[in-house]
């Protein structure tokens, strides 16, 4: 859309979603489990939770699904499997706190939707994100993410990261508190709108 929007009027700007984060959260190197987070009322997410629990049955990992919805649902897919657990959702402050244990965050989706919120507020307030490529569609954020594309990559990413520490750089949290600032993009759209 960007491009098009150029090359046709010479205008276009691109300004990232906004998403309430405003710093990083330096945490420890390591934490505890892989977390997936997300509405289960959306089939996509349905989807996805059935194709990580398959993931998570060949990989000894503590794994959470997080959600507001569904809990019978999930608990029945899980109910032979101690190390898959189901937490509850109860609030954005709740699920800040998942992030903060979580050593793995995993987004996944098997339609193109953009840049998914979910995976904006995994890397400021947690650690390794793994995506897919549906569900980001700017690629400094991308750049930021571990990017698997089927079962077998995604099996060898966890496995790869569930003991590596987290560490991160300069530029990833330059790109977090500047790039995906919510306030300076405002200020380029506000620019845009008055030249």
């Amino acid at each position: 859309e960007q491009n098009y929007i150029q090359e046709k009027y010479n205008k276009g700007k691109f300004v990232p979603v906004f998403h309430g984060n405003e710093t990083f959260q330096s945490l420890s190197e390591k934490g505890e489990f892989a977390l997936y987070h997300g509405d289960l009322r959306a089939s996509d997410n349905c989807k996805a939770v059935d194709f990580l629990i398959e993931v998570f049955k060949e990989i000894d990992y503590p794994f959470v699904i997080a959600s507001g919805s569904r809990e019978d649902w999930v608990k029945a897919k899980i109910k032979n499997h101690p190390h898959i657990q189901f937490v509850k959702l109860k609030d954005f402050d709740y699920l800040k706190n998942l992030f903060e244990k979580a050593h793995l965050n995993i987004a996944w989706s098997f339609q193109e939707s953009g840049t998914k919120l979910k995976v904006i507020n995994a890397l400021f307030n947690s650690r390794f994100s793994i995506i897919n490529e549906n569900v980001i569609d700017d690629e400094k954020i991308s750049g930021l993410c571990v990017q698997v594309s089927n079962k077998s990559e995604l099996i060898k990413a966890i496995n790869h990261l569930k003991n590596q520490p987290f560490l991160t750089s300069k530029e990833y949290i330059d790109t977090l508190e500047y790039d995906l600032n919510d306030k300076l993009n405002a200020e380029i759209i506000l620019k845009q709108i008055f030249n």
